[in-house]
């Protein structure tokens, strides 16, 4: 019922070609105040109604369908591109170019004044619009998965493939549209009844676009085409990112000249699409949940002040009413001031006190710190120089000691010497005297005194030796 009272309302817009941009706005805002007592739902378009509503355009170029979408998202603008284009139809490209650097339309309205048909049947199926902004703003996935169906089902017909002046890819089983010639974009004109194949779905028919004589569909060339389209507007900013299902788009300003798909959605300045309430221009959303995200955002209405003269006495009273708020105010700021400079001084005082605490502890544990090393240094010094005592005492020792060592054997060798000495000249001494009795005695005794001698001269030496030894 209230997209019914809002279409309504938009329709008997293009009705009166004289009305102005605010009387198009006032005229949806009065429709939709119709509407004030009807709840939005929270229902959402199931994949067979998109799909109903999605059939004329699915086949589209990515680039073309994309402005579609966002653009519908504003019907408003909508509304008033159609009008600039049916009033400037006759100007040039670079007339038209410098108008429109005068409007604030969504940069996506502004693509679409090149493709005057596609607008006018957006006008002229103005519920079907409304809807599919809906439709995009509630579920953006839902919508682009939608498109791949329907392209994957005209795919099956065996349609795509007579597709003349587009080229038709595939990227990770998604099917991409893109036209042959950079900066020249073709519409394809086609019956959404029988492109398709066999409907799926006989409760939600597709939407067909009645493109009378102009336009003669065949079974072998399903696809009508006109002139081609040369770009000469910002054009090139927005593109499907098929495989996270939303719509990226890049700055808008000098995008006439083409760009690959791969580039915009690739791009390091490539954003999400995201709606922009102040070009809905006061159009209500169907869904409750969208409302909340993006606001009631209804037109915002002036009232007018009416200014009454007061006497003088009343005007005296007022004005010492405003001294005195003044003088309250002046007042009040300034003990507002003295309580923050008083605050301030707080601060600063304890700060104060805080870092001067700080510094006297550095310098007392300075202060221990150097008598603590120096106690240290100290007792070090001191066991040192006991320690270098203790060392000479025990080597003044051990040398007193080796000295009385060596004069005890030098003693004792001397002792030993004289008495070998001794024993030598007795050993003499002896041989000597028996030497001589034995040349007085006879032979015999002679031999048996040499062998007497032989033997005391032999234990002689034996003892000799046993003495040295």
């Amino acid at each position: 019922m209230k997209r019914l009272i809002l279409s309504i309302g938009l329709l008997s817009v293009l009705t009166c070609n004289t009305l102005s941009a605010q009387e198009v706005l006032n005229q949806a805002s009065s429709a939709n105040s119709q509407a004030t007592n009807e709840v939005s739902s929270n229902l959402e378009y199931n994949q067979e109604q998109l799909a109903q509503m999605l059939a004329p355009v699915a086949l589209y170029p990515d680039s073309l369908l994309t402005h579609i979408l966002i653009a519908s998202t504003y019907p408003i603008e909508v509304v008033e591109a159609e009008r600039w284009v049916t009033k400037n139809k006759n100007l040039s490209a670079s007339k038209k170019s410098e108008l429109l650097e005068e409007k604030d339309w969504e940069p996506s309205v502004t693509a679409l004044t090149m493709f005057p048909d596609v607008l006018e049947r957006m006008v002229d199926d103005l519920t079907w619009t409304q809807q599919l902004g809906d439709a995009f703003l509630q579920s953006e996935e839902n919508v682009l998965s939608a498109i791949q169906d329907l392209r994957i089902q005209a795919d099956k017909a065996g349609n795509l493939a007579k597709m003349e002046n587009v080229e038709v890819s595939r990227e990770a089983n998604n099917i991409v549209i893109e036209p042959v010639e950079k900066e020249i974009v073709y519409v394809p004109y086609y019956d959404s009844r029988h492109v398709y194949g066999h409907w799926h779905s006989s409760l939600y028919p597709p939407v067909y676009w009645n493109w009378g004589h102009r336009i003669r569909y065949t079974n072998s060339r399903p696809f009508g085409w006109h002139a081609g389209i040369h770009i000469s507007w910002n054009y090139f900013f927005s593109g499907f990112s098929w495989s996270n299902r939303h719509v990226v788009v890049i700055n808008h300003r000098n995008t006439r000249h083409y760009q690959p798909k791969k580039v915009i959605v690739r791009s390091g300045y490539s954003t999400r699409w995201v709606h922009n309430p102040k070009h809905r221009k006061g159009v209500r959303y169907s869904n409750r949940n969208v409302s909340k995200r993006y606001g009631n955002n209804r037109p915002v209405v002036h009232k007018t002040v009416v200014k009454r003269h007061n006497s003088a006495a009343v005007n005296a009273r007022l004005n010492n009413n405003k001294a005195v708020i003044r003088a309250n105010n002046s007042n009040r700021v300034q003990v507002q001031k003295n309580q923050k400079h008083e605050v301030i001084s707080k601060k600063l005082k304890v700060q104060k006190t805080v870092s001067q605490q700080k510094a006297q502890n550095i310098k007392k544990n300075t202060s221990d710190r150097k008598h603590f090393n120096s106690q240290r240094s100290n007792e070090l010094r001191n066991k040192t120089y006991a320690k270098s005592k203790d060392v000479q005492r025990s080597n003044v020792q051990t040398k007193s000691v080796q000295t009385k060592n060596i004069q005890r054997n030098n003693v004792q060798k001397s002792i030993e010497r004289s008495s070998s000495q001794q024993a030598k000249q007795s050993r003499q001494v002896r041989s000597s005297e028996r030497s001589k009795s034995y040349q007085s005695k006879p032979q015999r005794t002679q031999r048996s005194e040499k062998s007497q001698v032989r033997r005391s001269n032999s234990g002689g030496e034996r003892q000799s030796r046993r003495g040295d030894h």
